[in-house]
């Protein structure tokens, strides 16, 4: 667990405040084959004597190795923030939500290089607190290092 208080910007509208952020992470392999790590945040922003947002942020990771080369790699991450719109500018959302998911399937052809496949989607709070699609990704991808 990490507990960070202290000054902070807010980026929206250019203003130091105070910033309380408390994480807690998990990490653990029930198996020689399986990875879970499950990280969570909860975070204060305050403006003199007023809270300007909390976030709760969630992150959870679950990987599957086959054997050596062969992995699957699968990522959700929420993101929940519930603002004091008397103090940001007009349009701002009361609540905002915001959902991330991610899976890969990866080689390892050797320890500098690995390719990957994947798709990644993204989903945004919509109408009665519904999550809507917003965003999605097919790739591939090579990663190497060169070494002259």
């Amino acid at each position: 667990m990490t507990v960070l208080e202290g000054g902070g910007i807010d980026y929206v509208g250019a203003r130091e405040g105070r910033r309380l952020a408390v994480t807690t992470t998990l990490s653990f392999m029930p198996g020689r084959h399986l990875d879970i790590s499950v990280v969570g945040e909860i975070e204060d922003f305050d403006l003199a004597d007023r809270r300007l947002f909390t976030a709760d942020l969630y992150d959870v990771r679950v990987d599957w190795y086959f054997n050596t080369h062969l992995f699957i790699d699968t990522v959700g991450q929420e993101q929940y923030v519930r603002n004091d719109v008397a103090l940001y500018p007009a349009g701002t959302p009361r609540r905002a939500r915001n959902l991330a998911t991610q899976w890969q399937i990866g080689y390892q052809v050797n320890p500098w290089t690995v390719f990957y496949a994947g798709s990644s989607e993204g989903f945004q709070q919509g109408p009665e607190n519904a999550l809507l699609p917003s965003q999605r990704t097919y790739y591939l991808k090579a990663s190497y290092y060169f070494q002259p």
